[in-house]
């Protein structure tokens, strides 16, 4: 059941929302925060049983560990129960990668199943979770408060990454909606909905250039290049936007995830727009444990490049994924160490030229493939540029030579689309800005229909995605 699926609206999400509804104004509070907890273990059942089981089996390592650790500061059991949960996120996310890479994928001792649902995120999570409890952050915390922390279904699968503080009391008191935050969580939804079509549409240009690295022309090295950038932001900023828009619909704030993040006019400014509960993961547990900017120049910088490289390992068992956290890593302390003053706009050009430049790493199954891509991007020998593009080019450049050979008649639809979502990225307001200013109006005459008119709009939505062409999950579903 994914966000944007009827099903997932149909049979669970309103379905729900109506039950927990009749119950709370019958005065059912009570058992809300256990229902709201089984219906997340249906949801994420509905994807696998080994989603399920490991699921609890890290919700009661983790809750008895905090429940000793409140007691006891015992930094033995701390240590101990944070290697656990590595080892079965390493179990599960890296034993494949290790057997390829030493053992040629012929050694007997990998479980070759699935991924657990949401593993790299509730890991994070509950690592997060117990290390606060152990410093003190966490004073107290009841059962049904931590499972519902643990397994609500709107953050499970892929984030974000949320402090157990910001949510407890939500979860305590669970639902604490009104028509006001409905509203609120049903409009960045469908905000999410509109976001994660659009991903779609660029992830099959996409996906056509990354599957043919080794026949790419210049023009397809680019177009493709350019097509992730925007399908990986459009899709987890549209996942994310559905799961705070879920959450708020029952009252529960979660943090945003993205901030405009190719408006950044700095890398340093880019990570603390994209992936934001994850920046912040990286910084608290990471980062400063490492040393941070703490203990001189040379330790800052080991501090940074571990941090990054081991970031970008965490999203997925791939060596691309570390190389692709590697570049982000030295490219943060040279701009640490050499950075200098630049015009706002040449900033986020050269952020904007890095990031999309990396994400070629990032999407590609192999370094090899990686590094032929790259290599296509400044082979003019075979430009690919068809007759139509060729001709369009002309208009700007009158001694342009065309090529009349080459018939390729999308080029220009291809480039209207990325023009048209570039211009998005850079300056339209972001999802939170649109969702506030929606609030806030007040048009009376819609005042009795906006929720019903806003469900009627998500549901709309949800038919587009019916088409195998749209129909793809969410990119961070894998990691």
């Amino acid at each position: 059941m994914l966000f944007f699926e009827s099903d997932f609206l149909l049979l669970f999400l309103f379905p729900l929302l109506l039950i927990v509804a009749v119950l709370k104004n019958l005065g059912f509070q009570k058992i809300l925060p256990w229902i709201a907890s089984a219906s997340s273990v249906i949801f994420l059942y509905a994807f696998s049983e080994i989603s399920v089981i490991i699921a609890i089996f890290s919700l009661l390592l983790n809750y008895f560990a905090a429940a000793y650790l409140l007691k006891n500061r015992s930094r033995s059991v701390f240590i101990s129960t944070i290697v656990l949960n590595l080892l079965v996120l390493g179990y599960f996310k890296y034993s494949i990668l290790i057997d390829k890479s030493l053992f040629d994928g012929n050694s007997s001792w990998t479980w070759r199943i699935a991924l657990p649902l949401g593993i790299s995120f509730y890991t994070f999570q509950q690592i997060a979770f117990v290390a606060d409890v152990y410093r003190g952050k966490v004073k107290s915390f009841t059962f049904k408060t931590y499972i519902l922390f643990k397994l609500f279904f709107p953050q499970f699968v892929a984030g974000p990454i949320t402090h157990f503080g910001r949510v407890a009391a939500s979860y305590e008191r669970w639902p604490t909606f009104n028509a006001r935050s409905i509203k609120f969580g049903l409009i960045i939804f469908s905000i999410g909905m509109l976001k994660k079509l659009i991903g779609d549409h660029f992830g099959a240009i996409a996906n056509n250039g990354f599957s043919h690295q080794e026949a790419l022309s210049t023009y397809q090295a680019w177009i493709s290049m350019v097509a992730f950038t925007l399908q990986i932001y459009f899709d987890f900023s549209g996942y994310s936007d559905m799961a705070v828009g879920v959450a708020r619909i029952f009252g529960v704030s979660l943090p945003y995830n993205f901030n405009s993040p190719y408006k950044s006019k700095n890398l340093s400014d880019f990570w603390r727009r994209w992936h934001i509960t994850l920046s912040q993961w990286l910084r608290d547990y990471l980062y400063i444990p490492l040393g941070g900017n703490r203990h001189g120049a040379a330790r800052m910088a080991v501090a940074l490049f571990l941090t990054m490289a081991l970031g970008g390992l965490w999203h997925g068992a791939n060596w691309t994924f570390l190389l692709w956290g590697a570049a982000h890593g030295l490219a943060l302390i040279v701009v640490r160490f050499f950075g200098f003053s630049v015009p706002t706009f040449v900033g986020r050009f050269l952020v904007f030229l890095f990031v999309m430049l990396t994400w070629v790493l990032f999407r590609s199954d192999s370094i090899s493939g990686a590094t032929q891509h790259y290599l296509s991007l400044f082979d003019f020998s075979n430009s690919g540029i068809g007759v139509e593009f060729q001709r369009f080019i002309g208009t700007f450049l009158p001694n342009f030579n065309v090529d009349s050979k080459l018939n390729i008649p999308s080029q220009i639809s291809e480039f209207s689309f990325i023009f048209v979502a570039c211009l998005l990225c850079f300056f339209a307001p972001n999802s939170r800005e649109i969702s506030i200013w929606c609030v806030a109006r007040r048009v009376y005459s819609l005042k009795l229909v906006e929720i019903p008119l806003l469900v009627a709009i998500i549901v709309i939505l949800s038919v587009a995605f019916i088409s195998p062409d749209t129909a793809n999950a969410f990119i961070y579903f894998e990691f």
